[in-house]
């Protein structure tokens, strides 16, 4: 999976996400088919681990042969190129792991302090963020050729609205999300992990926020690759992880899986708002909240109804939340940009 991502940076580059993308689907296919074979076949344990290596192995082949058609692709010592990116990349991995050391000490913590009880009904939320998250990076995996190009071309109209457009859309995916989840935590919970989690509402509802921080966040921690200014985030990355584990240490014992919620909120927006800070130095760039507060007051209209309409079964109310906001945005037309609708007033 590592080699498949090396490949798929260079289509990421070049605006082929889709080769990406088919790649994947062949490898998901082959998951799915060889899982049903285990399934009726009953294979041991060494052997469904050998269906995921075997999907693994076609997704990075379907990629490996749409590289070939574009690269000359070959083995080569080269020690000025690994250079270049562990100076360029050094940055990242030092950041990544004091995001690892506040990411995943709370339920170090938690489980040194508390009992396995707490654990577990910190953990079923928690898996949801865990889940949730992947999808702005792959999002903003998308959107990042598009900031360093613009930006090292200092073409700052076309950063400035790449940089709008992609607000834009998290702002749509995010603020429903996170009143949705909000006013549905209860039966997702127990939908999810069944009747003996229902106190992980409560933690379901705090985590979501940082969910919706990440979501936000991820366009500036992205964008502040694009800008080249990896190096300055490391020293918020450790402040976040050295705050982040003492708050653990002293409230987790108190306050259980609630204090352990809080403080990830508190670690993920130190982080957003840092990244923003800095790309908003370096680029100059200037972020319309039109989308924001539209998408902020047609999800509290979803979450109302939804609220109102509860006693339904959850997978019911999911729809009815999905068709509600979407209607109301074709209504009010707020999924255009704010740079779609300048161009027009033009």
């Amino acid at each position: 999976m590592s080699l498949f991502q090396v490949l798929a940076s260079y289509f990421q580059k070049t605006l082929q996400a889709g080769k990406v993308a088919f790649a994947e689907l062949v490898g998901r296919i082959i998951l799915l088919a060889t899982t049903v074979l285990a399934i009726y076949f009953k294979f041991s344990f060494l052997e469904i681990m050998l269906t995921i290596v075997a999907s693994s192995l076609a997704q990075f082949w379907m990629l490996l042969r749409f590289t070939a058609k574009e690269i000359d692709l070959k083995f080569i010592i080269d020690v000025q190129i690994w250079k270049r990116i562990m100076g360029k990349t050094w940055p990242i991995a030092l950041s990544v792991i004091f995001t690892t050391i506040y990411f995943k000490g709370d339920a170090i913590i938690l489980s040194l302090t508390r009992g396995y009880a707490d654990v577990g009904i910190y953990g079923a939320a928690y898996k949801i963020l865990e889940v949730l998250i992947t999808v702005p990076i792959l999002f903003m995996g998308l959107v990042l050729p598009y900031l360093s190009r613009s930006f090292a071309q200092k073409d700052t109209r076309a950063f400035n609205k790449a940089m709008q457009k992609a607000w834009d859309a998290l702002c749509l995916i995010t603020l429903p999300m996170v009143v949705g989840t909000i006013v549905l935590a209860r039966p997702i919970m127990m939908i999810i992990a069944g009747e003996g989690y229902n106190d992980s509402a409560a933690v379901l509802r705090i985590l979501i926020i940082a969910s919706g921080i990440i979501f936000l966040g991820s366009l500036f921690t992205h964008a502040i690759v694009a800008v080249n200014q990896q190096k300055y985030m490391i020293k918020y990355y450790a402040i976040a992880a050295v705050l982040a584990v003492i708050l653990y240490i002293l409230y987790i014992p108190t306050y259980t899986y609630y204090a352990a919620a809080c403080v990830t909120v508190l670690a993920e927006a130190l982080i957003a708002i840092a990244a923003f800070v800095k790309v908003k130095q370096t680029a100059h760039f200037k972020l319309s909240l039109n989308i924001f507060f539209k998408a902020l007051i047609l999800s509290l209209i979803m979450g109302a109804i939804l609220y109102l309409l509860q006693s339904l079964y959850i997978l019911i109310l999911i729809p009815v939340g999905i068709v509600v906001y979407s209607g109301l945005i074709l209504i009010t037309n707020t999924h255009y940009s704010v740079y779609e609708n300048n161009r027009t007033n033009q």
